[in-house]
């Protein structure tokens, strides 16, 4: 067998005016979709993270990565051999190569797994089971505490038994949106709150201390990522659990992270795909933190890190964006199954899912980011990220 294309199908689908997500205020979605077809008939399905360029990403699969692998097998691991030695090894792996490349990975195992009639954590090891997820993605952002505390009430009534909260409008402000939560969704519902990089030390310092210890199940990306030396100060001034890593984009990226953080985060879609996924979770054992990575897009994204989480076992969560655009879980055929916080990794051949790409014929990919910065409403100040 042999690879006969690879493609990347880019879509932008319209946000509703005044939506703000953990970034800013979302402009669009964009979705990279890349399917891999062979010789045989077989055709795999990856993702690819946007990166805030996504005409580039898309460029990059197209017409630099992509070719490269044209006519030789479907190998994962062979692939990813060739790529780092005809491209990473001369231009670097930088970023936007590594989230291209990341699509094309995930499509290699969709094709592996169809190939040999089995999931992918099948050839992982791993037998298919469930994975408890957690509301994250773009809910529960910068609304009104009433708001917040009402939707958070939904989900816990949807069975969720996790969520993650977005901050960062100042520690006072935060502090009460964390208070609130954590008290109307009742001791059975973990929370989390991720910061999205928004604040200084002082900031991370001064919200620890307003709600103290035990109240949230882990603080999320508090400070810019290249700030290292901020981190290792705030990791030697709290017993929170902290968790960050999901714009690293290769095993090393992860060790800086690791530094300071208990959770690690990657993502498939940015990371390289399925491959060095693996690694991440080899080496996380050995680096004594826990896996839970970043994942919130398209329901291939979604399947991938599904089959990623298979080896992990109960110290995990699946990321789940349910307010997600509906076009973006278009599957042919069966889909995702997430029902009462739990997701079930797809018992079939490959990733187990198929993206059905009707209804995007009218969101052609357009270039430029998907959001930008915003002021973020009743914030006790503006951290200016």
């Amino acid at each position: 067998m042999r690879i006969t294309g690879i493609k990347a199908h880019h879509f932008s689908v319209p946000m509703p005016p005044g939506r703000v997500g953990g970034v800013g205020r979302l402009f669009k979605r964009d979705w990279i979709a890349v399917e891999v077809s062979t010789d045989a008939g077989l055709v795999g399905w990856g993702e690819s993270h946007h990166g805030q360029a996504p005409a580039a990403i898309a460029n990059l699969v197209d017409h630099v990565l992509g070719p490269q692998l044209v006519g030789l097998p479907p190998h994962p691991a062979e692939c990813w051999l060739r790529i780092q030695e005809r491209y990473f090894r001369t231009h670097s792996p930088g970023a936007a190569a590594v989230m291209a490349y990341s699509g094309i990975d995930i499509a290699l195992w969709d094709i592996a797994g169809q190939a040999a009639g089995v999931p992918v954590c099948v050839l992982f090891g791993y037998a298919p089971k469930r994975v408890r997820a957690y509301v994250g993605g773009h809910n529960l952002t910068y609304q009104p505490v009433d708001d917040l505390v009402a939707e958070a009430r939904r989900w816990r009534e949807a069975g969720f038994r996790g969520m993650k909260i977005r901050i960062g409008r100042g520690p006072a402000v935060d502090a009460e949106a964390v208070r609130a939560v954590r008290e109307a969704v009742g001791p059975d519902v973990e929370v989390f709150a991720d910061v999205n990089a928004r604040y200084r030390l002082a900031d991370a310092l001064a919200l620890l201390e307003r709600i103290g210890s035990g109240t949230l199940g882990w603080l999320e990306e508090p400070l810019a990522v290249e700030e290292r030396a901020a981190y290792r100060r705030l990791r030697s001034r709290t017993s929170q659990v902290l968790a960050g890593g999901e714009n690293a984009y290769s095993l090393r990226e992860l060790e800086d992270t690791v530094a300071w953080a208990d959770i690690i985060q990657p993502d498939v879609t940015k990371i390289g795909g399925l491959t060095p996924f693996r690694d991440v979770v080899a080496v996380a054992r050995l680096w004594g933190v826990r896996v839970v990575p970043h994942a919130m897009h398209s329901v291939i994204a979604q399947a991938a890190t599904l089959h990623a989480l298979a080896g992990l076992g109960a110290d995990t969560w699946l990321e789940h964006d349910p307010g997600v655009d509906p076009l973006l879980w278009q599957a042919e055929g069966p889909g995702l199954v997430i029902r009462d916080g739990w997701a079930e990794i797809p018992d079939r051949p490959g990733l187990g899912v198929r993206p059905r790409l009707a209804g995007l014929e009218g969101y052609p990919g357009t270039p430029g980011p998907s959001y930008g910065p915003t002021p973020l409403a009743g914030a006790d100040e503006d951290p200016g990220r």
